[in-house]
């Protein structure tokens, strides 16, 4: 499809990716557009919104979880043609990638492991009845 309508300068399939290829390959990119229809948990799309990309993707469960609808990304119906116009909207609209990337950077951040853990330890505590406060360093 790609050669098909002449678009071999400026799409580029890069296969798997890992480690500093992946954060180069985020730190290349504009956008980050997820097309899959079934998702448990959007551990790619925080990734991709810690290296502040916006990110376009299915309204589905998993995804919904992650992606907050215009505030740091855009959930999309499952057709080509909406996700082709979210892809117009973030890179022609004015300043809503610029909106959509500060979204992802702070929606990223709650997931980094002193807040996971400042989340988890009370839950963890009180079903194994420890009392306790939140150690000041997770605070």
């Amino acid at each position: 499809h790609i050669s098909d309508r002449g678009l071999e300068s400026r799409v580029h399939l890069l296969g798997r990716r890992e480690g500093n290829k992946l954060v180069e390959a985020y730190d290349r990119a504009d956008l980050f557009v997820m097309t899959s229809l079934c998702e448990s948990f959007g551990i790619v799309l925080i990734g991709a919104m810690s290296r502040g990309l916006p990110i376009i993707a299915p309204n589905i469960l998993g995804v919904r979880d992650v992606v907050i609808d215009g505030i740091n990304g855009l959930l999309v119906e499952n057709s080509v043609e909406s996700v082709r116009a979210a892809v117009l909207r973030v890179l022609f609209e004015h300043n809503l990638r610029e909106h959509l990337v500060a979204g992802a950077r702070t929606h990223a951040s709650r997931y980094q492991w002193p807040e996971t853990v400042r989340q988890l330890l009370p839950i963890y505590r009180a079903a194994l009845d420890i009392p306790g406060e939140v150690p000041s360093a997770l605070s």
